[in-house]
């Protein structure tokens, strides 16, 4: 009975996860300059895209994991970002 309900209670957190939705941040300061969100792509990681910022004038990605934790991206794109309450 004990190690049901850890599988149980291991499934749901597990669910609950795969059903996040990540809030992009609206806007990213990229060399002394704010960017506002262009784009929000969910899905098993989340990219976030962010006007010409760049030195060349090309986009800012970020992209984060279904919790909120930064993959790959800027430098300017924050470490974590919170979850919608409501997708």
């Amino acid at each position: 009975m004990f190690t049901s309900r850890h599988i149980i209670f291991a499934l749901l957190s597990f669910l609950a996860s795969a059903n996040a939705c990540i809030q992009c941040p609206a806007s990213l300061r990229v060399n002394n300059h704010d960017t506002d969100l262009i784009k929000t792509t969910p899905g098993d990681k989340t990219v976030c895209l962010y006007g010409g910022a760049e030195s060349d004038g090309s986009a800012i990605t970020c992209r984060y994991s279904n919790i909120g934790l930064l993959i790959h991206g800027n430098k300017a794109c924050p470490l974590e970002v919170d979850e919608k309450e409501h997708c």
